[in-house]
């Protein structure tokens, strides 16, 4: 099972059951996707992170359903709750599930090494800005409950840390907004893997 992006996204998906069967076998098997763990052992940067290994048609806005939706990230949060039951680390290390939920396609399942670089990826408790030229970000706490919203049920390894929006805006243009939410499920405390 491979990501793949759409290089023709007026075609139509064909057969996304055979899809969604392929994603739920990669979310049940970690062992067969995450490196060998001397390559973890020795992992020098603050994370390791798996992008959602789709096709992009599946998850695109013109082709995806809300069932479908619903479906990859339920996925997305088996594998990494089926991440922590592995034997495949001995590193201290925290995992998490980032789902993207208006571009499931830049969603990822993410070992964090470094647990004070994991807490800059969780939500806000309110609004704030900040301006990097020629653009200004801006974030603030999610007003959805996406757990509810899309019926998901979070792994028992896992916490719901929440959401967040965050906006671009280009400095002195108009409509140059974007705006996407962000959730975060984790662990609720950085792991000492047991050794083999």
């Amino acid at each position: 099972m491979g990501r793949r992006i759409d290089l023709h996204p007026r075609r139509k998906l064909r057969n996304p059951s055979r899809h969604l069967r392929s994603l739920a076998n990669w979310a049940s098997d970690p062992c067969s996707w995450l490196p060998e763990n001397n390559t973890l052992e020795n992992w020098a940067y603050r994370f390791w992170h798996y992008k959602l290994p789709v096709y992009e048609k599946l998850v695109s806005p013109h082709h995806t359903t809300p069932e479908i939706k619903t479906t990859v990230a339920q996925s997305l949060l088996d594998a990494a709750g089926n991440i922590r039951t592995s034997t495949l680390l001995r590193r201290k290390f925290r995992v998490a599930c980032l789902i993207n939920p208006d571009d499931l396609f830049e969603s990822e399942v993410t070992i964090f090494f470094d647990d004070g670089y994991f807490r800059t990826f969780l939500p806000p408790s309110e609004y704030g800005a900040t301006r990097k030229a020629p653009f200004t970000i801006s974030t603030e706490p999610a007003t959805m409950d996406l757990v509810r919203a899309w019926g998901l049920t979070v792994p028992n390894e896992l916490v719901d840390f929440g959401g967040y929006l965050i906006s671009a805006y280009e400095d002195g243009e108009a409509n140059t907004s974007r705006a996407m939410h962000h959730w975060v499920f984790a662990e609720a405390g950085f792991q000492q893997s047991k050794p083999f």
